[in-house]
């Protein structure tokens, strides 16, 4: 039996697809997903990331918060500190300081001086589930956040009985093996194209997510005029990255690690970003602005 649901959540669209699917099963889902947006997202005043950038400490954490907040320590590391969960206050010097479909019908706002990001100012602390802020910095979990959810509703509805399922957060996608041996295929999107895509990807067990600099964009003015800026901010800079890419997209064994390393592919440039992913062994393929493609020795194991 094969059940589907399709639901709005954390500003995202939500798609579930489960074989044998358990009672109640997007229930579940949905309950879950809630319960995340509400400790997770820089929109709700009381929501635990709010929480803790408002005082600079949670002490301490939810176990699910500091497991986050841990990935997006980790995530830091293996990108070479391209991904950065401290990039908040350039976040909102950029304009994003709203949901983004209110942020898009906006007109063009003056952007606002921003620092680099410094996870370094993070503290966390196993033991005690503490989280502590220095040096005034403040963080933002969206660009890690979709998947750790994926990772979680995909194990908790196998854990309820369910046979195989397929989480899309927005394109944070996780797969688990299918009973009938057949491969999900994920299209990739023709970030050139409406309705183009540039592969079908086969996954079993494992997920797959695509970082573009094109689907979150909104007007700001600058010195050179009103122009588009958008939410993949250079670490480095406090800036959106200035790229030769425009999408990157990363097959992983969990969807937690798969924004993260396409978003550091983007920001890295097609280059070093697919040298970076080559290294770490990953299925990748890289597109820039002018219209070349590159992809990593395995990505021809899952595109079709």
């Amino acid at each position: 039996m094969l059940a589907e649901a399709r639901f709005q959540v954390t500003g995202t669209d939500a798609h579930l697809i489960a074989f044998d699917p358990p009672d109640h099963w997007e229930l579940a889902a949905r309950q879950i997903l809630d319960e995340l947006d509400a400790r997770w997202s820089r929109f709700h005043a009381d929501s635990e990331l709010s929480r803790l950038n408002a005082t600079g400490e949670l002490a301490p954490a939810s176990q699910l918060t500091f497991a986050l907040i841990e990935a997006a320590a980790n995530a830091h590391v293996v990108t070479g500190g391209r991904f950065d969960a401290t990039v908040l206050g350039a976040l909102l010097a950029a304009g994003y300081d709203r949901d983004f479909a209110e942020l898009r019908e906006r007109g063009p706002i003056a952007m606002q001086p921003a620092r680099p990001a410094s996870w370094a100012s993070v503290e966390i602390d196993r033991a005690t589930g503490w989280v502590v802020l220095h040096d005034d910095v403040s963080i933002d979990l969206g660009g890690i956040a979709k998947g750790f959810a994926a990772d979680l509703v995909a194990n908790e509805l196998l854990a309820l009985g369910a046979a195989a399922v397929l989480v899309d957060l927005g394109g944070d996608v996780r797969t688990t093996a299918r009973p009938d041996g057949v491969a999900w295929k994920i299209a990739v999107d023709d970030p050139w194209s409406p309705h183009g895509v540039i592969a079908n990807v086969a996954l079993g067990d494992g997920a797959i997510a695509t970082c573009t600099g094109m689907a979150r964009r909104w007007a700001v003015t600058t010195e050179r005029g009103d122009v588009f800026a958008h939410h993949l901010i250079d670490p480095a800079t406090g800036l959106p990255a200035e790229s030769d890419v425009i999408a990157a997209t990363v097959v992983t064994t969990e969807a937690v690690w798969a924004a993260p390393l396409a978003k550091a592919a983007f920001i890295a440039g097609a280059g070093e970003g697919v040298a970076v992913l080559e290294e770490l062994g990953l299925g990748a393929v890289v597109l820039t602005e002018n219209g070349r493609k590159y992809e990593t020795s395995r990505w021809r194991e899952y595109s079709r």
